[in-house]
C-alpha cells in the first residue's frame, strides 16, 4: 500500500466520559419502650472521579511514563494537573481535528474511589464513524500503584475497542484509591488517501457499581453480589428488558437512549436513569388499538423515574394517542419530563383496563404539550394522583367522562397551567396547588364533579365555572392573585356564571366553613 504525506482530515474525534453510580441503602427500625442510646448505622456511599491530564509538550512536567514499541522509545510527560470529567466544561478527551499517517499521541486517565464503599469499574465505548475507524489503532496501558508500566503495548485495531472495553474491568477498593491508565492512540501508517475526509468518533462512559468486598455483620462479602452496573446503550437496554423479571431496577447511565418498537416492560419492573436531563428516552412505536402510540405499559406494577421521555415523531397526531400510555394500575411516573410536539398527550390513561383498584402516580415531574398534557379516557376508573408537579398544555388534565363515576383524581404542591377540566367522577381535591394559565392561551377551571380546594393559588383573571348543577366546591385557605377567597368575594374574584358555567351559580360552594349567597 502506497504512503502518503497528505494530511488527512480526521473530522471529531472525541472521547467523552461521564462517570455514573450505583448506590442503595434502606433502614427499617421497630422500636420499643426499651432505649439503648449511642447506636449509630450510617449508610456508605459510592463515588467515583475522573480524571484526564493532558501531554506536556514542553517535556517539563514529572509525570512522565516511558511505554517500549511506542514514541521512538521516547517517554510521555504529562500535566501535572487533571481535568475533571465530572466537569460539564471539561472537552473530549480526544478532539483532533488534522491528523495524518504515522501521528500518534496519548492521554492519561485516572479514576479515584471517592466514596466510602468499595467499588469496580468499566468502561463501554459508543463508537460511530464515517469510514476512518479501520485507518487507526489504540491500546490501553495501566499504571501501577508504584507508577510503573504493566502489562504489554500492542498496537490494537481500533474497531475492536467495544469488544476490548467489555473484558475489562478494574477494582478500587478503597476510599481514595486510584488507577491509572494511559490511553494511546494513532494512525497506521500505511492510510491511504482513501481516508481524506473521513470521521471518527467514541463516547466514552465509566460505569461503577459496589464491589464484593466488604463483609456483614455474619461475615459474607456476597451481599453486594447481585450489584449490576448501569446500562449504557440502548441495545444493551433493549435486551435487558427482554430479560428482566419483577422487582428489577434496570438502571440507565447518562445519554440517550431510544426504545425498539413495541417494547413492553414487564409486570413490577423499574427503570430508573441519571436524572432529568441526564438520562434521555425516547419511546418506541407501539400499534395500539388501531393507533401509533409510544410506549404502552399494559403491565401493572411499573417505574419509570429521573429521565426525560421524548415522543418519537410517528405517534398519531390525536387526542386518544400518547407518549406513554398507562393500561395497568401501580404506574409511577416519578421525577421525569414527558414532552409532546403534536396532538398527542404527554400521558394518556386508557379507559376500562385501568380498572376501580388501580392507581396511577405521578410525582415531581413536568408534563409539557400544546394539546392535552395529561388525557384521562372515558370509562377510566380508580385514582390519579398528582403530586409536586407542573403541567402545562390547553389542557392541563382533562377527563371526558360518563363511565368514570369511580374515578378519584388527587393533586397536591403542584402548577396547572391551562385548561382544567373533568367529567362525573367520584371526586377531585387539590391541596397547595396554583392554576393559571402559563403559556397556554386558557386560564380555566370546569369541574363536573365535588371538589375540594386546600391553600390553592389562583392567578389572576383565572375564572371557575361548573359543568352541572347540585355540586359541591370547598374551598379552605385559598387566594386569588395574593387575595385571600372569601364567601363574599369569590363570586366576583373567581366566578364565571356565563353561558354553560351559569350552574355553577346552582352549586353549594363553602369557603372557610361558610355558604356563599350570591346575588
Amino acid at each position: 500500500m502506497k504512503r502518503t504525506q497528505k494530511s488527512l482530515l480526521l473530522s471529531g474525534l472525541s472521547l467523552l466520559i461521564c462517570a455514573t453510580m450505583l448506590i442503595g441503602a434502606t433502614f427499617a427500625w421497630f422500636t420499643d419502650s426499651v432505649v439503648n442510646t449511642g447506636n449509630i448505622i450510617k449508610a456508605g456511599n459510592l463515588s467515583v472521579d475522573a480524571f484526564v491530564y493532558e501531554l506536556d509538550m514542553d517535556n517539563t512536567g514529572t509525570t512522565q511514563y516511558q511505554i517500549d514499541g511506542v514514541n521512538g522509545g521516547k517517554a510521555f510527560y504529562f500535566a501535572t494537573v487533571g481535568q475533571s470529567l465530572k466537569d460539564e466544561n471539561c472537552p473530549p478527551i480526544i478532539d483532533e481535528q488534522l491528523w495524518e499517517p504515522g501521528k500518534s499521541s496519548a492521554k492519561l486517565l485516572e479514576v479515584k474511589n471517592g466514596g466510602s464503599l468499595a467499588a469496580k469499574i468499566k468502561l463501554r465505548f459508543d463508537v460511530k464513524s464515517s469510514g476512518l475507524m479501520n485507518a487507526l489503532w489504540f491500546d490501553f496501558i495501566q499504571v501501577d500503584s508504584n507508577g510503573n508500566i504493566t502489562g504489554t503495548f500492542i498496537k490494537r485495531p481500533m474497531n475492536t475497542l467495544e469488544t476490548f472495553a467489555k473484558d475489562m474491568e478494574i477494582s478500587l477498593a478503597n476510599n481514595g484509591q486510584t488507577v491509572r491508565f494511559i490511553l494511546v492512540y494513532g494512525m497506521y501508517e500505511e492510510a491511504n488517501n482513501d481516508y481524506m475526509n473521513k470521521s471518527f468518533r467514541s463516547d466514552v462512559t465509566i460505569l461503577a457499581t459496589q464491589d464484593t468486598v466488604e463483609k456483614d455483620g455474619f461475615g459474607s462479602e456476597k451481599y453486594d453480589a447481585g450489584a449490576t452496573y448501569p446500562v449504557a446503550d440502548s441495545d444493551e437496554l433493549a435486551e435487558v428488558i427482554n430479560q428482566a423479571v419483577s422487582g428489577d431496577t434496570i438502571l440507565l447511565s447518562p445519554g440517550s437512549f431510544t426504545l425498539p418498537d413495541e417494547t413492553k416492560i414487564p409486570e413490577g419492573v423499574t427503570l430508573t436513569g441519571n436524572g432529568i436531563g441526564e438520562t434521555k428516552i425516547t419511546v418506541p412505536e407501539t400499534n395500539s388499538g388501531g393507533k401509533t402510540m409510544g410506549l404502552v405499559i399494559d403491565q401493572p406494577g411499573v417505574t419509570i423515574s429521573n429521565a426525560s421521555i421524548l415522543p418519537n415523531f410517528n405517534i398519531e397526531n390525536d387526542n386518544f394517542a400518547g407518549v406513554v400510555v398507562v393500561k395497568e394500575g401501580g404506574t409511577v411516573l416519578d421525577n421525569v419530563s414527558i414532552t409532546s410536539y403534536s396532538g398527542a398527550s404527554p400521558v394518556l390513561v386508557t379507559g376500562s383496563s385501568f380498572g376501580q383498584d388501580d392507581t396511577l402516580t405521578i410525582s415531581n415531574s413536568t408534563l409539557t404539550s400544546n394539546a392535552r398534557s395529561l388525557y384521562i379516557v372515558d370509562g377510566t376508573n380508580g385514582k390519579v394522583v398528582i403530586d409536586n408537579c407542573e403541567i402545562t398544555g390547553i389542557y392541563t388534565f382533562n377527563v371526558n367522562s360518563s363511565n368514570s363515576q369511580n374515578l378519584e383524581i388527587e393533586v397536591c404542591d403542584s402548577k396547572l397551567h391551562g385548561w382544567t377540566s373533568y367529567g362525573f367522577i367520584k371526586s377531585a381535591s387539590f391541596v397547595n396547588t396554583e392554576f393559571s394559565k402559563g403559556n397556554s392561551s386558557y386560564n380555566f377551571l370546569r369541574p363536573y364533579a365535588d371538589t375540594t380546594w386546600d391553600k390553592c393559588t389562583f392567578k389572576s383573571d383565572f375564572k371557575i365555572g361548573a359543568g352541572a348543577a347540585d355540586l359541591t366546591y370547598i374551598f379552605n385557605g385559598c387566594n386569588y392573585d395574593g387575595v385571600a377567597v372569601t364567601a363574599e368575594n369569590i363570586e366576583d374574584k373567581l366566578l364565571d356564571p356565563t353561558g354553560d358555567d351559569v350552574k355553577v351559580l346552582d352549586c353549594t360552594l363553602i369557603v372557610d366553613g361558610t355558604t356563599v349567597l350570591f346575588s
